[in-house]
């Protein structure tokens, strides 16, 4: 009985993993592809990373499958309308039409060399430049830099060397190099002056940042437009707070300023800038220990904060809830990250104070208000008044609690900087902040608020304003007749 067993239970798995390896081999074969589009001299894809599949399930990615996913991907109307191949008796697979034209005047290359057909193969990482020729007559002339990418930081320089492809002479016509010389460099389609020497150098300054596409116009022939996307890093720092609450629901940073610099590279100050930069500086054993990002379906996400790395992450811009961690933040920006505390139903509500910082003086009143973010029955962004959520003030419960309005007021007794916060026994919330700056209650203050006391207790009514006239003028009359009286007393006695 045991042997008939074992020998079912071997049975099971060898048929489990037949099952794997076939659901395995079902995936379609695929890679990513950096393709470059140019119709009628001018750029219209530069360099994009597209993945590739093999469509017609024949085991190669060619040519033909690139151009077409590069169409779904990035023409209006998808592959349908921009793309179409056919098989030519005496040249095999072949374009029909290239980014909506149906001239007939194409070309194409995989790594700067000539492609026989649109059934070429091609494979992860490669270089495919497609294009519409701007002379009917064949005349452009392919050319490429001797770098595909390339990194810098804004205001430095680089430099390139620009080459053409051609044929040498009869009878054999082999493939040969050649400068360009003469040509002008552009920097995102702006020329920038900069011409190649006759070894087809030149060097050009990055006076803009992000991922810039340098090219090359000729007057003295026609260029297929070369491509170089050069990652420019920002040369910036802008100062930024960043609030970080904890799985915990505790804060670790509030309202922190940071300086932040392009960490990343990309060319622009970022949501991910300012949480890598918060990392580095406040967080023990800096960015490496406590953080990390990803490229994901949704853009540059969150993969670890504060240490933690459950996934269940939120970030917000200025009380706005972010895209991804590549949007862009600017001088004065509050972000507020957070790890969700429930963590099954991301439930946590994100709220946040009318102000962000205010200054006060001892015992007097503020009144803030309290709102969560939210959205409408249509999915529009909305904010709502967070009722019953009792103030904290450096972490210790208040008394104080928010009306029906969100509204609350409160007071400071003594002199301090201190940090606002609010729990609430009817929901979870995102630990909002703000940060008050209390000041010592000075005599002329004193002297000051004794002064409005006493003017408030006047009354300041128009019918008031009346009675005291009328008392004023009353009280004249009465001493302008005792005057008179006593003048004449006193004339009566001279007699």
């Amino acid at each position: 009985m045991k042997k008939l067993i074992s020998v079912l239970t071997a049975l099971l798995i060898a048929v489990c993993m037949f099952s794997f390896t076939a659901a395995a081999d079902e995936q379609p074969l695929s890679a990513d592809i950096n393709i470059t589009i140019a119709s009628a001299g001018k750029i219209v894809v530069a360099q994009e990373k597209i993945t590739v599949i093999d469509t017609n399930g024949d085991g190669n990615l060619t040519v033909d499958e690139a151009l077409f996913a590069a169409h779904e991907a990035k023409y209006e109307g998808g592959a349908a309308a921009g793309y179409e191949s056919y098989t030519d008796p005496n040249y095999g697979l072949s374009l029909k039409k290239l980014w909506g034209d149906t001239s007939g005047n194409f070309g194409y290359y995989v790594n700067n060399a000539s492609a026989w057909s649109l059934a070429d193969e091609v494979k992860e990482g490669d270089y495919l430049n497609a294009f519409v020729y701007a002379d009917p007559g064949y005349s452009d002339v392919y050319c490429y830099f001797d770098k595909n990418t390339a990194a810098a930081v804004q205001d430095g320089e680089i430099t390139l060397t620009l080459s053409s492809s051609g044929f040498g002479p009869a009878p054999d016509y082999l493939p040969v190099t050649l400068p360009v010389a003469n040509a002008e460099i552009t920097l995102n389609g702006v020329s920038t002056g900069v011409k190649t020497d006759a070894d087809g150098k030149a060097t050009v300054k990055l006076n803009v940042s992000g991922n810039v596409v340098i090219s090359a116009v000729s007057d003295e022939q026609i260029l297929v437009p070369p491509v170089c996307i050069v990652s420019v890093a920002s040369n910036k720092t802008e100062n930024v707070f960043v609030t970080i609450s904890d799985t915990d629901g505790k804060l670790v940073l509030a309202q922190e300023k940071i300086a932040v610099t392009d960490c990343d590279k990309d060319g622009y100050i970022t949501v991910n800038d300012a949480l890598y930069a918060a990392h580095e500086a406040k967080y023990e054993g800096g960015a490496e220990a406590g953080y990390g990002y990803y490229y994901s379906s949704y853009g540059l996400s969150l993969s670890k904060l504060w240490g933690d790395t459950s996934g269940s992450f939120g970030y917000y811009v200025n009380n706005t809830s972010a895209w991804s961690l590549a949007d862009e933040v600017k001088e004065g920006d509050y972000i507020n990250a957070f790890v969700y505390t429930d963590l099954s139903a991301w439930s946590d509500t994100f709220c946040f104070f009318d102000k962000n910082t205010l200054t006060a003086a001892e015992g007097q009143e503020v009144t803030l208000t309290l709102s969560a973010a939210s959205f409408d029955a249509q999915y529009n962004p909305i904010t709502v008044a967070v009722k019953n959520a009792e103030i904290t003030v450096n972490g210790e419960k208040s008394g104080y609690k928010t009306d029906e309005s969100g509204k609350v007021t409160v007071k400071f007794d003594k002199s301090g900087t201190y940090i606002i916060s609010a729990v609430s026994s009817e929901q979870v919330l995102v630990p909002p902040v703000l940060i008050a700056t209390v000041t010592q209650k000075t005599a002329e203050s004193e002297n000051s608020s004794a002064e409005t006391e006493a003017t408030d207790k006047i009354p300041h009514t128009g019918e008031n304003n009346s009675i005291i006239v009328y008392t004023v003028i009353l009280a004249a009359a009465i001493m302008g007749v005792t005057a008179c009286t006593a003048v004449i007393k006193r004339k009566t006695n001279e007699k």
